[in-house]
């Protein structure tokens, strides 16, 4: 056929018009098929090679747009702000936007959600479609917790790192109002949900957005922030330091690393077998055993200080005991309701009397659960690395790896902070069926601030130890005294100096060898005396004890002394009258000289230690002869004497008490001038005596005459009343006689101490 139809008016085919004012308008219809082709328009969407191109003018005005995946869904895009100019699109939800190089670009506005969570439930978004950035604000009174969760299937859900605004360490949950932001990029939901609800009305207000932050921080596995600084550097950690590590290569290594094992009521010690260290609880009732380092670590504020145990517990766990393991010390007896004791300090893991892991802080005593680690506790009987990281403000409790802490605590510390490392197990009160056993195959202290790298003061850090050019290590002479300073007892500096007990020659020491100077069994220093410029030219002593001095330093009896010339050995003393703090077993002290710089002795016993001589008030030297004969030299003295009791006879038996209490008789003048004999009786007795009743102890005759007679008598050693002295006078001799003495006839003259 001909490509062109000739049609005539009135005749042949109708052709299809429209009538518009008396015109008629043909009607096409649009088909783009090639010659000898037909290709019609179809209408509705069609593909590509089916649809007619269209041109848009350049004053085109908006045309809704909508920009799908391959499953239906919008798809948001990133930050356009660098993508200048473009030309806008938009409709009533979305913004597109098409950049000087084509690009089309799609900015989806905001998705809000919010809700009011009273009860265990939970506020969760509408598909996020891509959407990653998500920014949540809790408000409202109530008490509980929540928790941020993100799902990728829109079933199983997980926990999400959310991060506090302004500042803070990244959280999983939260228990009181605040605002937060989580990276939920490539979850399908994201929820708020609370796990534990007490009261109140939890208001939750959740914002989605498609714009990505610029400048942001990333954060290790601890949370802190990695980041450029201003100077253009990149902040950077060392690795940690080892401060100690025990493999378990041999037995219990008590000498540099553990205290000695304690086990009680049945608890089994630790003990070390095959490269695992082993401690239990045993089996019976409040039974225990623990084990802790020498050394106690301090924390290295601001780094952390960590540790590291490979454990193996029993699957399934045992009850009715608590294992504990991490850094604590025992302040008392432990129990399964006081681990540590009453005022134990420490922070680690723990199986509970439920066979339940927790993370858990002690403070004098008093026991914190930090968190339950159920859902982390490892569900078979392998070797698990079990670690905390402490700081004062913050603990982090990880198990097996370090990507996401188990637990968590913000300034929950150990009252005392500086800790030992302790392994325990404790029986509950209702004993446990087997002994619930601990097995480590090893452990490490590490902390991330070099703290064993130089010698520092141990509270006060930035106080380094210097050492010289030469390899040696200065130290201050700021403690020694210089001759005639005072000397403060318990606060002057001595230095002590350890020593061996050797008294058997054992293998002699070679040139350049180090050794340990000798003491004796007494702890005295042993001495040789070498000449001053030539060595191994020694003092001799002889078998007998006697020092050997040459004639060239001896002095003769009542020579000369030379002043500056003859030679003597100067000793170093303390002059101290006035008493201050007592020595006490093995301390060491400087002895005495007095103000005239004599020294000042004490003498003891040759064998019994303490022993002294004892010099009076009155600085006499007590001295013991009773086991030895001395000559004694009479003296006249004013004073030391006998005292003198004298009786002037009454008429009557003249009952006296001449000492009321215990005393000596040395002697007595006794006068009579009655020409008949006189009896005067001495008793032993406290007060006078009843004559007749009374017995006497000693009866003296006194002789007649009417013209004077007596009798006088002198004991050196003195007659002992025991009670007291009393006496009496009589006309008859016997015990029992009363016959009174006339008046002045008798005078009785007794010497008496």
């Amino acid at each position: 056929m001909a490509d062109n139809v000739a049609i005539t008016p009135g005749t042949g085919a109708t052709i299809a018009t429209d009538d518009v004012s008396g015109i008629q308008f043909q009607k096409v219809k649009i088909d783009w098929g090639g010659d000898g082709a037909t290709s019609p328009a179809a209408l509705g969407q069609t593909t590509m090679s089916a649809s007619l191109p269209v041109v848009l003018p350049s004053n085109q005005s908006f045309i809704p747009v909508q920009v799908v995946d391959g499953s239906g869904n919008s798809m948001p895009v990133g930050d356009i702000a660098s993508r200048a100019p473009y030309t806008k699109l938009i409709d009533g939800t979305n913004l597109a936007l098409i950049d000087a190089v084509g690009a089309l670009y799609i900015l989806q506005k905001d998705l809000l959600q919010s809700g009011n969570i009273t009860s265990t439930a939970a506020v969760t978004t509408t598909t996020l479609q891509g959407i990653g950035n998500i920014s949540v604000q809790i408000t409202g009174t109530w008490v509980g917790t929540v928790q941020f969760e993100g799902t990728v299937d829109g079933t199983n859900y997980v926990n999400l790192n959310a991060k506090p605004v302004p500042s803070g360490i990244s959280v999983t949950s939260a228990t009181a109002n605040g605002v937060w932001q989580i990276d939920a990029v490539g979850m399908k939901l994201f929820q708020v949900r609370c796990s534990t609800y007490t009261s109140g009305t939890i208001v939750v207000t959740i914002r989605a957005s498609a714009n990505t932050r610029t400048n942001t921080t990333n954060n290790d596995s601890l949370n802190q922030a990695q980041y450029n600084f201003p100077a253009g550097f990149v902040r950077t950690s060392d690795e940690p330091h080892q401060l100690f590590y025990d493999p378990f290569d041999s037995a219990l290594d008590t000498t540099n690393r553990w205290n000695a094992a304690v086990a009680s009521g049945g608890g089994v010690a630790a003990s070390v077998s095959a490269g695992q260290m082993t401690l239990g609880s045993g089996t019976t009732t409040n039974g225990y055993s623990y084990v802790n380092s020498q050394n106690s670590f301090v924390p290295t504020i601001p780094s952390w200080l960590g540790n590291s145990w490979a454990i193996s517990i029993e699957y399934a766990v045992g009850n009715n005991a608590v294992r504990f393991w991490g850094h604590g010390s025992v302040g008392g007896t432990p129990t399964s309701t006081n681990p540590l004791g009453t005022t134990g300090n420490g922070y680690g893991f723990e199986i509970d009397i439920s066979g339940v892991l927790q993370a858990v802080v002690y403070s004098n005593g008093t026991r914190t659960v930090v968190a339950s680690l159920a859902s982390n506790q490892p569900v078979d009987s392998n070797l698990h690395r079990y670690i905390c990281y402490y700081r004062t403000d913050k603990i982090y409790w990880y198990i097996d790896s370090l990507a996401t802490p188990a637990a968590t605590s913000n300034f929950q510390s150990p009252q005392v902070q500086t800790l030992p490392l302790l392994a325990l197990a404790v029986a509950h009160s209702s004993a446990p069926a087997s002994s619930r056993v601990f097995t480590c195959a090893g452990l490490g202290v590490w902390d991330t601030g070099k703290n064993n790298n130089t010698l520092s003061d141990g509270v006060y850090g930035w106080r380094k130890a210097t050492v010289s050019s030469t390899g040696a290590l200065s130290v201050k002479d700021t403690q020694s005294l210089v001759d005639n300073a005072v000397f403060t007892d318990g606060t002057s500096i001595l230095f002590p100096s350890g020593y061996i007990y050797d008294e058997v020659a054992g293998t002699a020491l070679t040139e350049n060898d180090v050794g340990a100077a000798r003491i004796n069994v007494n702890r005295a220093v042993v001495n040789i005396i070498e000449d001053g410029s030539t060595r191994g030219r020694y003092v001799t002593v002889t078998s007998g004890g006697a020092l050997t001095i040459t004639d060239t330093d001896k002095i003769a009896d009542n020579a000369g002394f030379t002043d500056g010339t003859t030679k003597v050995m100067p000793a170093g003393f303390i002059y101290d009258e006035t008493a201050g703090t007592s020595l006490t077993e093995n301390d060491i002290g400087a002895a005495r000289i007095n103000v005239n710089r004599a020294t000042v002795s004490a003498i003891e016993d040759g064998t019994t230690r303490g022993r002294y001589v004892t010099v009076s008030a009155s600085n006499a030297l007590k001295v013991d002869c009773s086991a030895t004969t001395s000559p004694v030299s009479m003296a006249p003295a004013t004073s030391g004497g006998c005292l003198i009791s004298r009786v002037l006879s009454a008429a009557s038996t003249n009952s006296t008490s001449v000492k009321a209490s215990a005393g000596q008789v040395y002697g007595w003048y006794i006068t009579n001038i009655n020409a008949s004999p006189r009896y005067v009786k001495l008793y032993n007795k406290a007060s006078g005596p009843t004559v007749g009743t009374d017995t006497p102890v000693m009866t003296v005759l006194v002789p007649g005459n009417a013209a004077g007679a007596g009798t006088n008598v002198e004991y050196n050693n003195g007659i002992a009343f025991a009670t007291g002295i009393g006496l009496g006078i009589t006309t008859g001799v016997a015990d029992n006689d009363t016959g009174a003495v006339a008046a002045n006839e008798v005078v009785v003259n007794l010497f008496y101490k």
